[in-house]
């Protein structure tokens, strides 16, 4: 029943552990995505501003021309006093005169060229020769504003029938009498395929349908640019003709599945930008909103872009594998904390149990005594047994911690490999190099289990080894777990001289992985910086001597004498039982012939293994 209580708690664990990182993972995409699409808006912002100053520069330079050119201000000066066939002479002149550059003009995406007397009536549109006189009061804003003020203005604005990028000026002749002005406006289609050509994005236009005379739409005999917007109900689009990304498509579905947020934005002209998968591809639309010259507090239109990112998908890919690896390790994590935790409470109990049958001992000693002199000897081996399935716990700890970097590998160059592959940017030679480092990672788990099963192994034998070589056995299973903790291991082994000695390799492992993972408890708990564990080898007479040295403080002289006591530990009760010393210096004693102890140095606590040589 309490083990069922514990996989709950632990099932609950791994629900709230693995929520927390699925939410940061989730944050980091987010975050990610919003970078791209931001980075998008200020792409399509900043082409739209390059190309509208260029072409503000433009129409300065042609304003410019036309305020020094004294044939034109004077037809513009006669035309403002002449009768009706006196103006259709000068129209014509005038026509005549601007005919060929007006030509030039639309070549650089010129669409309109309007000259205005200052009632807002049309003297002549170089586009419509054939049609002047109208009044322009009511529905050309800009002009009406020039004749006003008398000063440029710049801006988006609709007219009657299509919408343009006016570019309006004033005009006075020698006398500073005022002239009237003239329009020269962009059509959107230039701004589009400026875009198109330079910023390699699909663009069109969204107007309003409110600037937008609504009897256009009922008028047969007028062929209208526009048709009715996906992406907003009250607006219509312009499209560009013979776009060259015209590959790039955005079905109703999709906008269908943001509409809301995107309504919520053009209502309040903002610039957006929106991402979704389309064909296994990332689409990114991009929003500009685009103010009028009458109305500059709201968008009348909007710029929109359809661009390709493969770095979305990307981050979306990066996102689900940090999602995986993060729930295998952690099911593994906790796993492996289930199993020592239960194992624990198994040695508590038995501990418990020993406890009383001691007791009882004592209390019938006499009668009893050659029967529970057996039973000691069995509890020492319990003991030991104990013992050495707590080091196997940490042992756990350590292949995880030299797991980990492998892991890491193999999970990048797959990915990498994978991504290549659906890229279609496979290379066979890079493909080799890839394989050759999952093999190597392979073989280096591989290694590591190997080594795990060689200390596990219940092997008494005694036989002759090179002493150096048994010392890095050990070391090599602790390496990970010190680089873990930033504990630099200070190595002073002699090498070049083999000490052959006679022991039990496993047990001798052992030991040294105890006092190494003693070490690093206290390093790690007194969080000392610039934390070091050193050890070294000295041969004296018949002796080989070993030292393993820490920066730790070194042991409280009142406790020094207790520490291979049975049982006695400084650490907290889920840290340690008190066997590991004890039993070490037990091995060493009994099994290696040998003596196991303990000193203070200036720096911290040296542990001495004295082992015979004959």
């Amino acid at each position: 029943m309490k083990n069922l209580k514990f996989k709950i708690i632990l099932v609950l664990v791994f629900i709230i552990v693995y929520t927390i990182i699925y939410n940061i993972n989730s944050i980091t995409k987010d975050q990610q995505i919003s970078n791209e699409l931001q980075n998008s808006i200020k792409d399509l912002k900043l082409n739209y501003d390059i190309t509208t100053y260029h072409n503000k520069k433009n129409a300065d330079a042609i304003d410019y021309s036309f305020t020094k050119n004294k044939k034109l201000l004077k037809i513009l000066s006669e035309s403002l006093d002449a009768n009706d066939k006196q103006k259709e002479v000068l129209r014509k002149k005038l026509y005549d005169m601007l005919y060929i550059r007006f030509n030039a003009m639309k070549s650089k995406g010129i669409k309109i060229l309007l000259f205005a007397h200052p009632d807002n009536t049309t003297f002549l549109r170089m586009h419509k020769p054939d049609k002047y006189g109208d009044e322009l009061s009511k529905i050309r804003y800009g002009i009406t504003l020039v004749n006003k003020i008398k000063k440029p203005i710049h801006g988006f604005e609709q007219g009657k029938i299509s919408h343009a990028f006016r570019n309006i000026y004033p005009l006075f002749d020698d006398n500073n009498r005022y002239l009237g002005c003239f329009d020269l406006s962009y059509s959107s289609d230039n701004m589009q395929n400026t875009l198109s050509a330079v910023n390699k994005m699909h663009s069109h236009f969204l107007v309003n349908k409110e600037v937008i005379n609504a009897k256009i739409w009922k008028t047969k005999e007028i062929k209208s640019d526009y048709t009715s917007s996906i992406e907003h109900e009250n607006y219509m689009v312009s499209q560009i003709k013979n776009p060259k990304y015209k590959d790039v498509v955005v079905s109703k579905e999709i906008i269908a599945k943001q509409q809301k947020y995107i309504n919520e934005n053009i209502s309040n002209s903002k610039s957006f930008a929106i991402y979704q998968e389309y064909n296994n591809k990332a689409v990114i639309l991009s929003f500009i909103p685009i103010k009028s010259i009458k109305n500059s507090n709201n968008a009348t239109a909007y710029i929109v872009s359809y661009t390709y990112k493969k770095q979305i998908l990307e981050i979306l890919n990066i996102f689900m594998v940090r999602n995986t690896i993060s729930f295998i390790i952690l099911v593994i994590g906790l796993y492996l904390i289930y199993n020592q935790l239960i194992h624990k409470k198994e040695l508590i109990i038995e501990v418990t149990k020993k406890t009383k049958e001691l007791k009882e001992l004592n209390e019938n000693l006499e009668q009893k005594i050659s029967i529970e002199t057996e039973k000691n000897r069995e509890k020492d081996k319990l003991i030991y047994d104990q013992a050495k399935n707590a080091q196997m716990g940490e042992m756990i700890g350590n292949i995880a911690h030299q797991w980990r970097q492998p892991l890491s590998v193999i999970s990048t160059v797959s990915s990498g490999l994978s991504l290549k592959i659906e890229y279609k940017i496979f290379d066979e030679d890079e493909a080799k190099k890839d394989l050759d480092i999952l093999h190597n990672s392979a073989q280096f788990l591989s290694k590591t289990i190997d080594t795990f099963r060689d200390f596990i192994k219940e092997e008494k034998k005694s036989k002759e080894v090179v002493l150096q070589n048994k010392i890095n056995y050990a070391i090599d299973i602790i390496s990970a777990s010190l680089k873990i903790n930033h504990i630099k291991l200070i190595n002073n082994i002699d090498y070049s001289n083999p000490i052959n000695i006679t022991l039990v390799v496993g047990e001798l492992s052992q030991v040294l992985i105890n006092i190494f993972n003693n070490a690093k408890d206290v390093l790690v708990e007194k969080n000392i910086e610039d934390k070091w564990i050193k050890i070294n080898i000295e041969v004296k007479e018949d002796l080989a001597v070993i030292s393993i040295e820490d920066n730790g403080g070194g042991i409280p002289e009142e406790i020094l004498p207790k520490i291979f006591n049975p049982y006695f530990t400084t650490k907290h009760q889920s840290q340690g039982t008190g066997l590991g010393l004890h039993m070490s210096q037990e091995i060493i004693r009994k099994n290696l012939n040998g003596k196991l102890y303990a000193k203070n140095s200036d720096n911290g606590a040296i542990f001495f293994i004295e082992l015979p040589l004959s």
